[in-house]
């Protein structure tokens, strides 16, 4: 039987079993992450307890409508001693609000894409790239957010990923 994560009682369920410790395996959806997750691969997400969270993970957290995300994390901050997150979709050309740490539910372990394809993120090789990401993306939307002359010949060098 499948269940779709914003099933009512879905959320809770997984929120549930991650405060617990345990790890949860959804099915994704969406084009916020390309080209990382293409939709329809199963992600692995564990409890933030069993990990210290790093710039480039990808956090399971609410929107400010309680809608489920799988967004990258940019940045990390305080702010009156609480502890921020700063999301972004791979593709999305805008950070999400920030976060309070206390409501991100989990962090993406693993990618599974079909039988035999197993993407472990906290792999050296995944940790480099996706810190890699990071940097790309945050300096591709800033060149392509300059006013000036020079803007067009910049982002030639810099081809979009997604």
């Amino acid at each position: 039987m499948r269940i779709g994560i914003r099933e009512a009682g879905a959320l809770d369920c997984i929120r549930f079993l991650l405060e617990q410790g345990m790890s949860v395996r959804i099915r994704v959806s969406g084009r916020s992450m390309r080209p990382l997750l293409q939709g329809n691969e199963l992600v692995e997400i564990v409890p933030i307890t069993r990990k210290k969270i790093k710039i480039g993970d990808i956090l399971l957290c609410c929107d400010k409508h309680g809608n489920p995300l799988l967004h990258r994390l940019h940045r990390r901050y305080y702010k009156d001693n609480v502890l921020f997150f700063q999301t972004r979709g791979d593709s999305c050309a805008r950070f999400d609000p920030a976060i309070p740490a206390h409501q991100v539910l989990g962090c993406v372990w693993h990618i599974v894409r079909g039988e035999q394809k197993n993407i472990n993120l906290q792999c050296p090789v995944e940790r480099v790239r996706s810190r890699f990401f990071v940097w790309y993306t945050l300096v591709f939307f800033a060149l392509r957010q300059q006013r000036t002359p020079f803007r067009k010949l910049l982002c030639s060098f810099i081809p979009p990923l997604g």
